[in-house]
C-alpha cells in the first residue's frame, strides 16, 4: 500500500510543469500582497502563471486571513521537496 502511494506521487510530480518555480508579487491597497502569480523560472506573462494565490482580506479589519506570501512560497518549493522527500523515502 505505501509503494503504491509512493508510485502514485511520483507519477503526479513527473506530470507537473519542470521546475524551479518562482512568484511575482502583486501588492494591494493596504501594500502587502494582494496576489501572487507562480511561474516557471524566467518565463512571465500573460497565460504563463501555473497558479494564482490570492490574498483575501477581511472587509472588517482589510487583514488577509492567511499568509499569500507562505502558502505560495509552499508551492514553489514543492517540487524540489518532495523529491528529496521520495528519495530519502526509498533509502529506508
Amino acid at each position: 500500500m505505501v509503494i503504491d502511494r509512493l508510485e502514485d506521487i511520483k507519477d503526479r510530480l513527473a506530470d507537473i510543469t519542470p521546475g524551479p518555480w518562482e512568484m511575482d508579487i502583486t501588492k494591494g491597497e493596504y501594500g502587502s500582497p494582494s496576489l501572487i502569480r507562480v511561474y516557471p523560472k524566467g518565463i512571465r506573462g500573460s497565460g504563463s502563471a501555473l497558479c494564482t494565490v490570492w490574498a483575501n482580506r477581511s472587509p472588517k479589519t482589510g487583514k488577509c486571513r492567511y499568509d499569500a506570501e507562505a502558502n505560495a512560497s509552499f508551492i514553489i518549493h514543492c517540487q524540489e521537496d518532495i523529491s528529496w522527500l521520495i528519495a530519502e523515502v526509498e533509502k529506508l
